[in-house]
């Protein structure tokens, strides 16, 4: 059985240019503001599939492999020189290669490349068929961080 009970209750106020105040207001705008911005930030949320284009710069690092079927045989050459000692030094061929990288748009990203070599054949040799690999550095920088080295393969 409860006799007496006296609370004791007490109110503090602070001024409102106060530090208190201003970290009130913050953690308040804190609170409503955060989720927009996850929500802005990470282009949506629990999406399960999405679609993204983007135009990758591509350089070409000057690093060829090519082999000439010609009906002397083989022929090979290549910019990287294990290749060619694979290759062997009596089927090595020294080409003249020129490369042009095109940009029409002036988006500093290149559009077109233009690879043409020339391989100096002696007189009763033909050329049967020529494959090559090419490699390119790309690099994607808008959503996705990706800097990786490419090979194409021609035939």
């Amino acid at each position: 059985m409860q006799l007496y009970k006296h609370s004791n209750y007490t109110r503090y106020y602070a001024p409102w240019c106060s530090c208190a105040t201003i970290w009130t207001i913050a953690c308040y705008l804190a609170i409503l503001l955060l989720p927009f911005f996850l929500a802005y930030f990470s282009y949506g949320f629990w999406k399960k599939e999405e679609t993204y284009y983007e135009q990758p710069q591509i350089v070409f690092n000057h690093k060829i492999a090519l082999l000439i079927e010609a009906s002397s045989g083989l022929l090979a050459f290549s910019t990287l020189p294990e290749f060619n000692q694979m290759a062997g030094y009596s089927n090595v061929r020294i080409p003249q290669v020129q490369s042009l990288e095109d940009d029409p748009d002036l988006d500093g990203r290149m559009d077109f490349f233009n690879l043409t070599i020339t391989v100096p054949l002696q007189s009763p040799e033909e050329v049967y068929g020529i494959s090559a690999l090419v490699f390119f550095d790309v690099k994607l920088t808008d959503r996705v961080k990706l800097d990786m080295s490419a090979l194409t393969y021609i035939s």
